[in-house]
């Protein structure tokens, strides 16, 4: 006796093409255009071993279908597998909350389809709850990483596991200290410099100087011990001396007289050798102001840091050339912090922000052969389950790409070797 199986799917090549290889395959199939209550009872009482779903079509979408489905104790063991050209990561965690056994991305290969559903069929193989991604422990760690603050302007609200601080990351080796931003995050940063001993120097390099990148400027040059030696570099802007610039960001947060030496430089897009054998490069970026992303190259790593920065993709115009310059200044880096404020779905609704989504960030990255990725700036009104579902998405992208690519959404306390 052959077995039964049910195709919901509006696409009527998509819908054809599953309901031909199925029955190629033995079984008998019924196919309906649309997911509505008389799909539900018709699949009630055909009692099918197989349904093959599409989530997006019209009446009730396919996940919804499948959760009534999987909640009817007389089709709990049906099988039901999601095929659809919606994949994100989000989606097939979706899938897998509501029951579903296997989730197919569109387009299939009709090659693989028959073996890929006998395996679902005998248990082989089924669908896993998405995973958010983490960036593996580099085996011989060379630089410390620390995230102080990876938000964007305005306050977080509710958030536990990302934080609520904003922008703020130091890289630290044999006791060469280097922070990049003072958004809120310094004041971590600091209270931590004080717990261990505040080292002698401090290299802080500022992007620009919108609030969330200097709001905790004062507060942190205040609590330094005297006797410490803070050198700051910042791009200028052409109507404004640096250290006024320097000064009003300070004001933000100035919590009482400044007993550190401060030196100021006005940073360029160039070169410069800070150090014996450490060298930082700056670079324009994508964002509107004055704002300079950073690459730091010491003992034998490369670190990019470019926290505000729009990519224009696979769409630019010959005009559009900054992905190419960004892609020249991280070239042959092994970590890149970058901006992912956007979501997923919003970007292109977005344009001329000056910020991209966490997509855009990884398939800069992965394109380009860069290492690992930390995606960065997230904004405010982010709750940490909405950053969960971006990060799954764009550990599916990366996954769905084949890109060798370590991947993680930046969070406040984060810590790693480079």
């Amino acid at each position: 006796m052959p077995r039964r199986a049910v195709v919901v799917e509006d696409d009527q090549i998509a819908g054809e093409l599953a309901k031909s290889l199925l029955t190629q395959a033995g079984y008998e199939v019924d196919s309906f255009a649309r997911g509505d209550a008389s799909v539900l009872a018709a699949i009630a009482e055909l009692k099918p071993e197989l349904v093959i779903l599409d989530i997006l079509m019209p009446g009730e979408d396919g996940l919804t279908l499948c959760h009534r489905i999987k909640g009817n104790a007389s089709l709990r063991a049906c099988k039901v597998i999601v095929v659809s050209g919606k994949s994100y990561e989000a989606d097939r965690l979706r899938a897998h909350r509501c029951g579903a056994d296997f989730f197919i991305e569109k387009p299939f290969d009709p090659a693989a389809f028959p073996k890929l559903v006998d395996e679902v069929m005998s248990g082989a193989l089924s669908l896993q709850a998405g995973t958010i991604p983490e960036i593996p422990e580099s085996e011989r760690p060379e630089l410390s990483l620390s995230v102080w603050g990876c938000r964007g302007p305005g306050a977080a609200q509710g958030s536990t596991r990302y934080g609520s601080r904003s922008s703020c990351v130091s890289v630290e080796w044999e006791g060469s200290f280097f922070i990049f931003d003072a958004g809120s995050g310094i004041l971590d940063c600091g209270e931590e410099l004080a717990r261990r001993g505040t080292p002698h120097e401090i290299w802080l390099f500022l992007s620009h100087f919108h609030r969330d990148h200097v709001e905790g400027l004062g507060a942190f040059l205040a609590r330094l011990p005297p006797g410490t030696n803070v050198r700051l570099g910042a791009p200028k802007d052409p109507d404004r001396t640096l250290a006024s610039q320097v000064e009003a960001a300070a004001s933000l947060s100035s919590t009482g007289p400044i007993g550190a030496s401060v030196e100021i430089y006005e940073m360029k897009e160039e070169r410069y050798e800070v150090l014996p054998g450490v060298a930082l490069a700056a670079f324009y970026t994508n964002h509107p102001g004055q704002t300079l992303g950073f690459s730091l190259k010491a003992r034998g790593k490369k670190l990019v840091y470019c926290p505000d920065s729009e990519l224009y993709g696979e769409g630019a115009t010959a005009f559009e050339d900054y992905d190419d310059k960004l892609a020249r200044s991280c070239e042959g880096a092994d970590f890149l912090i970058h901006d992912g404020a956007h979501a997923t779905t919003e970007h292109l609704s977005l344009k001329m922000s000056g910020h991209s989504s966490a997509l855009d960030a990884v398939e800069f990255a992965g394109k380009h052969g860069i290492g690992k990725l930390l995606v960065f700036h997230h904004d405010a009104s982010r709750s940490d389950e909405d950053l969960d579902r971006y990060a799954m998405d764009a550990g599916a992208k990366a996954r769905t790409k084949k890109y060798p690519l370590g991947l993680a959404f930046a969070r406040c306390g984060l810590k790693l070797g480079i």
